[in-house]
């Protein structure tokens, strides 16, 4: 697999391929063409050929955007667990300590 495109790879690239773009995003070429497909990116050119190709500063915004979904599940999450860690936190403390000695 070639390596991921970064700032100091993807040089004076202004638009870049759905591989690069997946690379730079850590997902699949499908997973970018879907976004593609439901109009994420903005500005995306299509050649002849049917490729398309990406501005930089959109997969960025996307990039970001994605962390920011992905923070969020994170912090829903860890909200959910937090009555199952109360209970195993007694449980722990009543039983002595982690391991019940």
């Amino acid at each position: 697999m070639p390596p991921k495109p970064d700032a100091a790879t993807v040089g004076n690239q202004r638009e870049l391929t759905v591989r690069q773009a997946a690379a730079m995003l850590n997902v699949s070429c499908p997973f970018v063409m879907r976004l593609i497909g439901d109009g994420e990116f903005k500005g995306v050119r299509t050649l002849l050929s049917g490729r398309q190709r990406i501005p930089l500063a959109e997969i960025e915004r996307v990039k970001a955007d994605l962390s920011e979904v992905t923070r969020q599940a994170l912090d829903s999450l860890y909200s959910l667990t937090e009555p199952i860690r109360r209970r195993q936190d007694a449980a722990d403390k009543s039983a002595g300590g982690p391991g019940g000695s």
